[in-house]
């Protein structure tokens, strides 16, 4: 008799469990529109960054970090441009890093 109510007391706990956990689970209804992986952001796309009409993506700021790590190049002002995106990377200055990259 002992064994019949454990078995059944156990049956029912796993059988609570399992309820339990795939309604603690459930999708949620989308009600806004965005997905999981969707990216929101404050400011504006950093895509669409374009060059000037100099040609230039952003000229040469002094003064914004001294960042650096040595690229393999033989152009100076590639190097300078990499060094002033690192500084603007790590000073949380995405839109100006990316735009230094690509200078």
């Amino acid at each position: 008799m002992k064994n019949i109510f454990f078995n059944l007391l156990f049956f029912f706990v796993v059988l609570l469990v399992a309820i339990a956990s795939t309604s603690f689970y459930k999708k949620a209804a989308r009600t806004n529109g965005y997905t999981k992986n969707d990216v929101i952001s404050c400011g504006t796309v950093l895509a669409d960054i374009a060059a000037g009409k100099d040609g230039k993506f952003i000229s040469v700021l002094p003064g914004w970090g001294n960042h650096g790590y040595t690229i393999s190049t033989g152009n100076d002002s590639t190097q300078l441009y990499f060094d002033q995106g690192l500084s603007f990377y790590f000073s949380y200055h995405f839109r100006e890093a990316l735009a230094s990259f690509k200078e």
